[in-house]
């Protein structure tokens, strides 16, 4: 706080390429998330943090954030209040199904953020046969350009998979179709025949 008032503050900070996100424990007040804070602790956000993992890490801070904060008031201690900056707040609104939506026109950095940001739901999704295809797991890597987004660019012998972005290419390790279970990026395209230079749905 004052950032990410709201409903998705795990999310948001993700989506938005954000380097640190933090736990705040706030007086409730009228205004949404806008009371006085009472304690905040800041941790990095990693390249590779999920709001899912994000969760149990905070709901462990913040398990020791309310322990501290009431061992002081029983020592009958004044707890110190921060008037937050209403000049820096910034809102996180709710997310909907269709936020997890991508394509390949999108830029790999993109891509990545909304699979690690929109864990465990809405999730991450393409639209491959008039069904979502669920991105599960990816990474986005430099360079691939010179080829037109979705063209399949290198089959990996780890399982992965790499496609061409409209900036950037992503490296997909596990996706999940509609109806069937989670599996490599690798096993999916193998068993569509798809080789490198295929696109796997046109824009």
């Amino acid at each position: 706080l004052p950032k990410y008032r709201g409903a998705a503050p795990l999310n948001w900070p993700i989506l938005d390429g954000e380097k640190e996100t933090g736990l705040c424990v706030a007086e409730i007040t009228a205004k949404l998330d806008g009371g006085d804070i009472f304690y905040c602790k800041k941790i990095p956000l990693t390249a590779a943090a999920d709001s899912a993992q994000l969760s149990g890490e905070l709901s462990q801070l913040g398990k020791a954030a309310l322990k501290e904060l009431l061992a002081r008031l029983l020592r009958g201690e004044t707890l110190p209040r921060i008037v937050q900056n209403e000049a820096a707040a910034s809102y996180a609104r709710k997310l909907q199904k269709e936020d997890g939506a991508v394509t390949w026109q999108d830029s790999a950095e993109t891509i990545d953020r909304k699979i690690r940001g929109l864990k465990p739901w809405p999730g991450a999704f393409l639209m491959f046969e008039n069904q979502p295809l669920v991105l599960l797991e990816a990474e986005a890597l430099p360079g691939g350009e010179g080829h037109d987004p979705g063209v399949l660019l290198e089959i990996r012998n780890d399982g992965s998979a790499v496609f061409q972005t409209g900036q950037g290419s992503l490296r997909i390790m596990r996706l999940k179709p509609a109806g069937r279970k989670a599996m490599s990026a690798a096993d999916f395209v193998r068993g569509r025949r798809l080789q490198p230079g295929d696109t796997l749905e046109k824009p």
